[in-house]
């Protein structure tokens, strides 16, 4: 009724639905916290949340190729059942050495640090800066269906 059209990873070539959708002039929405989901860029690191990690070049080609502007559209919890969404968006910086990529990790990074307990992907943070991470799964002590993840972050 809206006309949305979703693409699914399991429906071949997600990058090329996406540029197609892009120039077409539909709006495409993404995650750029999926770590599991990364092509890490050769040579490229992005600083996140005091780590060091490989750059995902997917943003940046999808930006490249279709020249669409980026914007960050990040959720926030205003209590059990209401939710704020915050545009911004992701412009060049004056020395145009951040990719878009890491334009959007920043104000991520940004958001996160105002509310910790709001991001959902500390697990996956986590195993992608220590692969050897153990999960603990005490459902029943802490009262979450989450799993608990014991993670230092760096201050």
């Amino acid at each position: 009724a809206v006309g949305l059209h979703l693409v699914d990873s399991e429906e071949g070539n997600v990058f090329l639905a996406a540029v197609k959708a892009l120039k077409s002039g539909r709006i495409v929405i993404t995650e750029c916290d999926e770590f599991d989901e990364w092509r890490p860029a050769e040579n490229q690191e992005v600083n996140f949340l005091r780590c060091s990690l490989p750059g995902d070049r997917t943003l940046e080609l999808l930006q490249r190729r279709s020249g669409a502007p980026v914007v960050t559209a990040l959720m926030q919890r205003n209590g059990k059942k209401w939710y704020t969404m915050n545009l911004a968006p992701v412009r060049p910086n004056s020395l145009g050495t951040d990719t878009t990529a890491q334009r959007c990790l920043q104000i991520l990074e940004s958001s996160i640090q105002d509310s910790p307990s709001h991001w959902y992907q500390w697990k996956k943070f986590g195993q992608m800066i220590n692969p050897n991470i153990e999960t603990v799964d005490d459902y029943q002590a802490s009262g979450s269906l989450a799993l608990e993840l014991q993670v230092p972050v760096p201050i």
